[in-house]
């Protein structure tokens, strides 16, 4: 039996009027637009803002480590201030107590202001963190004036003292005299007080030695930096 011929036709369409293919294109072009935002378009935005979110978070450690590095600047600008100090104090703490030193300035300080030192002792040294510490005390005799004197020269001396306390302390009517002029002497040479004027202060002071330095401060000589300049028929650089 024969197959049937197909009929004349079939599966072919009509030719589409200008509305339906403008309707295509438009339909085709939405399509088009709608796989690009869902396929191209949104996953390139999430992407560029992932990307711009970690920016956002690098910059700002980058800023924070800017700013560690200017604190660390800071920090090294201060350790060095710190050592600089650090060096100029270790110039101030010697290897030995050099008490002669200490009483030499002490005399000096008597022609300078006018007041007697009276009544010095040195203790024993003590430890204080690898370092020695000396107190010593004493009287001071003078003015109002020479008392404050005496006080700023001690402070300024050339070497780390602490001045833990000074006492003023009553002075009998009797103890009224003289201070030792510029070139030491006593009554002759000095300056007249009144009683009202003359005033004793018991002074506290700390003196420091670096033990550390001890090798370096023996070989000097134990006179060394003191220049002793005596009055005529004086022995003695220190006010009697």
């Amino acid at each position: 039996m024969a197959s049937p011929e197909p009929r004349s036709g079939f599966m072919r369409f009509r030719p589409l009027t200008g509305r339906e293919q403008v309707v295509l294109v438009v339909l085709f072009l939405i399509l088009y637009a709608v796989a690009f935002g869902l396929w191209v378009y949104r996953p390139f935005t999430e992407t560029i803002s992932d990307l711009r979110d970690r920016l956002t978070v690098e910059r700002e450690k980058l800023m924070a480590a800017q700013a560690i590095f200017h604190r660390l600047d800071d920090i090294n600008a201060r350790i060095a201030e710190l050592n600089a100090a650090v060096a100029e104090l270790d110039l101030l703490v010697p290897g030995n107590s050099r008490q002669a030193h200490f009483l030499y300035a002490c005399g000096q300080w008597e022609r300078l202001t006018g007041a007697r030192v009276r009544e010095m002792v040195f203790t024993a040294p003590s430890d204080i963190g690898g370092y020695e510490e000396y107190m010593v005390t004493f009287t001071v005799v003078g003015s109002y004036t020479a008392q404050v004197k005496f006080l700023a020269e001690l402070e300024g001396m050339d070497r780390l003292v602490r001045v833990d306390n000074v006492s003023l302390l009553p002075t009998d009517a009797t103890q009224a005299g003289t201070g030792g002029g510029e070139d030491g002497g006593g009554a002759g040479g000095g300056q007249q007080y009144a009683t009202a004027d003359v005033v004793t202060a018991r002074y506290v002071v700390h003196l420091f030695v670096d033990p550390s330095k001890a090798a370096q401060a023996a070989a000097e000589s134990p006179g060394e930096g003191l220049t002793f300049t005596l009055s005529e028929g004086r022995s003695t650089p220190f006010i009697p």
